[in-house]
């Protein structure tokens, strides 16, 4: 049950006119759960990257202004300009990992298993 909401989420359906007899309307302009998920993690990145580049920025020049590197200073911002970098990868990464995922669903199932699934739960829903 649990993998075949999973791809219902993440397949295409039609929207549903909203009117007589329509239990939910989608008040979303994406049809699938998969289309949010990357409308979201553009919005986070658009967001994101301008405060990371900057934090970047920030601890390359505290990490300049403390000097040596046996100074506990320095190996402070060190650490911090390494999950900076962690920070920008897992943002960058997580588009990533969303195509990844849609398209192994797409390829692995096919449009014609994708089409039976959502009438299948469509018809469940009745």
């Amino acid at each position: 049950m649990l993998y075949t909401t999973i791809l219902t989420a993440f397949t295409p359906t039609a929207h549903a006119e909203c009117g007589a007899g329509v239990i939910f309307c989608n008040p979303l302009e994406y049809d699938t759960v998969g289309e949010l998920l990357l409308a979201l993690t553009d919005g986070i990145t658009i967001i994101l990257m301008p405060i990371i580049v900057l934090a970047i920025a920030y601890i390359g020049f505290r990490m300049v202004l403390a000097g040596k590197e046996k100074n506990a200073d320095y190996s402070k911002w060190k650490d911090a300009f390494g999950w900076s970098l962690v920070g920008l990868f897992l943002v960058l990464g997580a588009r990533g990992i969303l195509f990844v995922i849609q398209n192994t669903i797409n390829d692995v199932l096919g449009d014609e298993y994708q089409v039976e699934v959502v009438e299948k739960a469509l018809e469940e829903q009745e």
